[in-house]
């Protein structure tokens, strides 16, 4: 990944990880069936193709089912462009949901 000189020492050791690691996990709090602005700004940083090979676990975190809609409809996308090798999804409130019934 190239390295532009503005970019703060923690932003380029960020990406520097990211392009030495086999995945990745992506955690955001559901935006409006999105994910957070300060995430996709940090994701435009990385070129195209730059998550080939790896694997992705996007977690969005919130409080209804609604949350699958943001893991196909934003994520999927943005790790398609990035050609990302895998990508897991996971709700956080599905996990929730389910530890609820289950103690029930």
């Amino acid at each position: 990944m190239s390295v532009n000189s503005h970019q703060s020492g923690a932003i380029t050791q960020a990406l520097t990880i990211i392009e030495q690691s086999q995945g990745v996990i992506v955690v955001s709090p559901d935006d409006k069936a999105s994910f957070t602005g300060v995430l996709k700004t940090f994701f435009d940083l990385i070129p195209e193709k730059g998550l080939t090979n790896k694997i992705i676990l996007p977690i969005v975190n919130g409080g209804s089912i609604a949350l699958l809609l943001t893991l196909e409809q934003s994520f999927n996308p943005l790790f398609s462009v990035l050609n990302s090798h895998e990508i897991v999804m996971v709700s956080i409130s599905l996990i929730l949901n389910l530890r609820i019934r289950i103690k029930i």
